[in-house]
């Protein structure tokens, strides 16, 4: 009888270790489909062998040798890339130390990365830290101290399809950046890809940073009160592309200064290049996750032209063949893919997060007693692309430009004639900003590109020496009132009210002088505001009505601003007396200047402030 349950107990004794040793190489057989080894290494691409079960894009680890402080043989991890497949090896980038990287190290894909791409491990808790494209934070000077980081990481692809087109919402939502030429001629909208374009030197940097820092410091973007989960709150994501550390310190300085959440993605010049070439992309995916959040995020890509340089390094190591100036054929493809994620989209809250929402299902919500629970959330994209010699022609440029909606041009000409920022507003355009634009402003601007346009063709006329007419000299001088406006310092920011006070300021010294330009000129300069008013209650005396009337109706607007309207405020009554068919202004519009008429030495700017302080207290 013992000997018979000896007997059962080694029967189950051998059952469990043969079940053991079947599991042992029925997990040894997966895993060697997913490893490998290094048969040749150089300039950051490994040519890998072994492994059966590989996609693109897959995250792949190194294992190093080395020796640790105890002298004692290690291995290191190291991240990799799957970036070829072919039917003998596959080819990979490495993101780490190329210097330990050696022919015949194993490599493995592991367990946890074998059906997702390439993801990063982020931390909400990064937010004003400066961190590499892999997510480790990033020291600027030695005596840097440890970061402590924390909050649940987040792993995020940094290659995911753009949102839907059911589920973009319009771009009529505004960001103000406190630069009066963008703010004016050149608005941006949130969910708008601007392209920031010029030489080496002209200010690009500065103005995508000027514009982070004022919108920043403005309040809440939400026009949606909603779950209330934005609290005003936006996020910035600087995304420094092969840069070298002296230009990332004084950026991160200004911006931790200011006050505003951001991160800064940074990779130096002496980077490898695979490294440089994934870090906008892991950028967008920090950018995404805030924006599923439901907050507005602004990004800028400070180079593309470095990122486009760091793939046709990657390209070219990995044989691929080259095309127009050596950039692979799909360098188009590489942008648009990134750019096109930046957008405006419906978020809809389940309770637990947003989800995204199609056009027609917020519509439908925005009628029920769900209204609330629905938002817009953007990616803002400032793209910042280098030219050479202002060749605005060439392939990168020209590839950006087409992807994006709109450019704002830096000119070196400008930029050398101490003109800042150096903005050229005829090669400067914006798709889509101005459906976000507040309609005064919209109205007011509508005609500087044209004014600009013909104050650079009299100053030819003016440069030979050439007699010009009354017209010509008037338009000389409201010119050069535009260019004067559109002069800054740089972080020197104008408010959404002031950009508004000082364009109208132009144009109504622009429509008084067309009114009264023959006489005005020939009074001294401290008589003209006190002949001007004169002459306002005597209009049959002006030399333009059409101006009156365009004047009157700048004082509408501007007492009406702060409201979003479509068509240009007519003159009312009230302050228009008609009189065989001429103008006749009302008693209630010379009130409105709050000047006596027997001011005896007002020039035409002080006019105008008397004209403004009156706005001030109905706008």
């Amino acid at each position: 009888m013992q000997s018979q349950v000896e007997l059962a107990d080694l029967r189950k004794a051998i059952n469990a270790k043969l079940e053991q040793l079947i599991t042992i190489k029925s997990t040894k057989d997966i895993d060697q489909d997913y490893t490998g080894y290094v048969v040749k290494f150089s300039d950051g691409v490994a040519r890998v062998m072994g492994i059966k079960r590989a996609r693109i894009g897959q995250r792949i680890t190194f294992y190093a040798e080395t020796i640790n402080e105890r002298g004692e043989n290690t291995l290191i991890p190291i991240d990799g890339m799957i970036m070829d497949i072919e039917p003998q090896w596959t080819e990979c980038v490495v993101f780490g130390e190329e210097r330990y990287i050696k022919e015949g190290q194993t490599v493995e894909i592991k367990e946890a990365d074998r059906n997702v791409p390439f993801t990063i491990n982020f931390h909400p808790g990064l937010i004003g830290c400066v961190i590499d494209p892999l997510c480790n934070v990033q020291k600027l000077d030695d005596e840097d101290e440890e970061v402590p980081v924390e909050g649940q990481i987040q792993k995020l692809p940094i290659e995911v399809p753009a949102p839907l087109i059911a589920n973009r919402a319009p771009v009529n939502r505004p960001l103000y950046s406190g630069i009066r030429v963008v703010d004016s001629v050149l608005p941006i909208g949130l969910g708008q890809r601007m392209l920031i374009i010029g030489d080496r030197g002209t200010g690009k940097t500065a103005l995508a940073k000027t514009a982070m820092i004022n919108y920043g410091a403005q309040g809440s973007a939400v026009d949606e009160p909603g779950v209330g989960l934005k609290n005003g709150k936006k996020v910035f994501i600087y995304t420094a592309i092969g840069k070298k550390v002296s230009e990332v310190k004084s950026i991160y300085a200004d911006l931790a200064q200011s006050g505003i959440d951001f991160i800064v993605v940074m990779t130096k010049a002496n980077d490898p290049a695979s490294l440089v070439y994934i870090s906008p992309f892991a950028a967008t995916s920090i950018a995404e996750y805030f924006r599923d959040q439901g907050r507005d995020v602004v990004i800028v890509y400070d180079d593309l032209t470095n990122h486009a340089n760091a793939y046709r390094h990657v390209s070219l190591l990995l044989k691929r063949p080259p095309g127009r100036e050596a950039y692979p054929g799909d360098i188009f493809y590489l942008h648009s893919r990134l750019l096109e994620r930046s957008s405006n989209v419906f978020l809809k809250h389940t309770g637990k997060g947003f989800i995204h929402a199609s056009a027609e299902e917020y519509t439908i919500a925005k009628s029920t007693s769900n209204s609330d629970r629905y938002i817009t959330a953007s990616i803002t994209a400032l793209p910042i692309v280098q030219t050479k010699e202002s060749d605005f022609s060439a392939y990168v440029p020209t590839n950006i430009v087409s992807i994006t909606d709109g450019q704002i041009y830096l000119d070196p000409v400008l930029m050398n004639n101490d003109m800042f920022p150096a903005v050229h507003v005829g090669l400067s355009v914006s798709r889509l900003g101005g459906d976000a634009q507040n309609g005064v402003i919209k109205a007011l601007t509508k005609s500087i590109k044209g004014d600009l346009a013909a104050y650079n063709d009299k100053m030819k006329y003016s440069t030979y020496g050439l007699e010009l007419d009354d017209i010509g000299k008037r338009t000389i001088k409201h010119g050069s009132r535009i260019i004067a406006f559109f002069k800054q310092g740089l972080l020197n920011t104008s408010s959404e009210y002031d950009t508004a006070r000082g364009i109208s300021k132009m144009y109504m010294l622009k429509f008084l002088e067309e009114m009264f330009w023959k006489s005005i000129s020939e009074q001294p300069e401290e008589k003209v505001g006190d002949y001007t008013i004169s002459l306002l209650k005597n209009p049959n005396k002006t030399d333009n009505k059409e101006s009156l009337s365009k004047l009157l109706d700048l004082y509408f607007s501007m007492t009406k601003f702060g409201a979003k309207y479509t068509d240009t405020y007519k003159p009312s009554n009230k302050y228009v007396l008609l009189k065989d068919s001429s103008f006749a202004v009302s008693k209630e519009f010379i009130e409105f200047f709050h000047i006596s008429t027997d001011a005896a030495d007002m020039n035409m700017n002080e006019l105008y402030d008397a004209f403004i302080s009156c706005l001030l207290t109905e706008a």
